[in-house]
């Protein structure tokens, strides 16, 4: 018998609703023999503050919620990304085929451009993790991104945290998702809309009116069908199944 929890859920993908095409970005699910409603919001990955549009609705879902079902919990990030960068075949490779017990304990100093560079990339990694924000726009920016935000906020409440997806199987299907993105031609209504506004102006514009359906119908004009198999639907329906 499965513990029934409030859900506050955070999807990569906006879903195109049919009840009533209200434009919002917090839903309600309840009803059907349900004793406790659970609740998903959509959010941007960025720490823009269009994505920081929160209501007081908001909070009191966050408030009621028991646990915060995220893509994954940030916790687990370090650990995974230190595995695999560590354990990746491409590591051992060259290892191995000019020895493998004498290539792994030869001491060598390291390359100057190489710690130079590994430094560099260890900034953009805690930037990635932790702020998501972009030097140009600190005066339009919150101090991190809004999925991160929401889970400081379950955390502070002693919520617990519930990831959506194994981390591998996600990176194996946006990778397998990037591979063929983006239509050759997009749908013609949406070249019309594009000659007028800029694309990251609509989508940005777009999400601050809550208008999932037309975020919706924008990455279906632009995306290929494969793209949006393996990114959205393949994904979305492994989150629903997570116990």
């Amino acid at each position: 018998m499965h513990k029934t929890f409030r859900l506050l859920f955070l999807f990569i993908g906006f879903i195109s609703f049919s009840q009533e095409q209200e434009q919002s970005l917090l839903w309600e699910i309840s009803g059907n023999g349900l004793k406790q409603s659970s609740y998903i919001y959509g959010t941007m990955h960025v720490s823009k503050k269009v994505a920081f549009r929160l209501d007081d609705v908001f909070f009191e879902a966050l408030e009621k919620s028991e646990a915060i079902a995220l893509e994954s919990d940030p916790s687990t990030w370090l650990d995974h990304s230190y595995k695999t960068a560590i354990l990746s075949p491409q590591n051992f490779s060259s290892n191995y085929k000019d020895g493998f017990y004498t290539s792994l304990f030869n001491l060598e100093h390291p390359d100057e451009l190489l710690i130079r560079g590994a430094i560099r990339q260890d900034n953009r990694m805690l930037n990635g993790y932790l702020y998501r924000k972009n030097s140009q726009l600190d005066n339009f920016e919150e101090e991190t991104y809004l999925d991160m935000f929401i889970y400081q906020a379950g955390k502070k409440q002693n919520k617990s945290i519930i990831s959506l997806e194994y981390l591998e199987e996600a990176e194996y299907l946006t990778a397998k998702a990037s591979t063929n993105a983006y239509k050759k031609k997009m749908d013609p209504w949406l070249t019309e809309v594009y000659e007028k506004e800029s694309p990251y102006l609509l989508q940005e514009n777009t999400y601050r009116e809550r208008n999932l359906a037309l975020l919706d119908s924008i990455g279906e004009a632009s995306n290929t069908p494969y793209f949006r198999e393996h990114m959205l639907f393949i994904r979305n329906d492994n989150m629903v199944k997570v116990r």
